[in-house]
Parts: C-alpha cells; structure tokens; sequence
C-alpha cells in the first residue's frame, strides 16, 4: 500500500488544514522540534493499521486520529 497524500485538520501540532504529499519510493520528513513530523508518522501508521471495514463505517472528517481519508 502506498499513501500518496494526507490531509489533516485541527489536529494537535497542525492547526486549520494541512496536506501532506508523498513521492513514490523514499520520503524525508525535515523539520524543527514541534513541527510535527512525528504527528504526521502516527497518524500515517494507525490509518494503515486499521482494517479497511473501520474506515467505511466511519463518517471520513472525522476518521482515526482527525486526518482525512
């Protein structure tokens, strides 16, 4: 599976919206303490932990851990 963008709203370190795109092969997140790179990494790991069902159950601006599926 490949995730190919992620969209996140009023969620901890992100505030309003934010979208996250991802190139294929190796992505590098860089940035300052706080930033939320590590934010972005659970979130991104908990949407593909979870079986598919979960997500089609759920209402998707309010899916796992406030990101957009």
């Amino acid at each position: 599976m490949a995730i190919n963008r992620m969209k996140l709203k009023d969620f901890l370190v992100f505030k309003g919206e934010f979208t996250a795109d991802f190139c294929p092969g190796v992505n590098v997140l860089i940035g300052g303490n706080g930033t939320g790179k590590t934010t972005l990494m659970k979130t991104a790991y908990s949407l593909i932990s979870q079986p598919a069902k979960k997500f089609r159950d759920l209402n998707t601006t309010k899916a796992y851990c406030g990101a957009l599926v």
